[in-house]
């Protein structure tokens, strides 16, 4: 998986609703395919919510190996703690399988109380 960081303006044209002013972006590509965009906001130093932005489920897109790269990334920028979450069910049953990597269901976060929102946390 590649991981190029983008200008933020790229998603507030593609992708309003998940635009946020103290956010950084990520194209996430394999093999020369652009698999979605990504993004984390600082909760801390080391505390971070990150959130995939994608038109469109797809389980060969969103594998083990997909996530396992994707936490690989955000711990090389220093992240401890990551918080995500989704409000897709096919997201929530693929995230349930993989508590056995450290990735558990949590109750939302102290700074987002949208109870339409299912959280995952993974600690490094």
């Amino acid at each position: 998986m590649i991981f190029k960081e983008i200008e933020s303006s790229e998603i507030k044209k593609s992708y309003a609703s998940y635009f946020h002013e103290k956010a950084r972006y990520f194209a996430i590509n394999k093999r020369n395919d652009f698999l979605c965009y990504y993004g984390i906001i600082d909760i801390t130093d080391e505390i971070g919510e990150a959130f995939l932005m994608f038109k469109s489920f797809n389980s060969k897109v969103l594998s083990k190996e997909f996530f396992l790269s994707l936490f690989d990334h955000l711990t090389k920028l220093g992240y401890k703690e990551i918080y995500t979450w989704t409000k897709w069910d096919k997201l929530i049953k693929l995230f349930s399988h993989f508590n056995r990597f450290g990735i558990e269901k949590v109750n939302y976060p102290e700074w987002d109380k949208d109870p339409s929102k299912t959280w995952f946390l993974k600690r490094i």
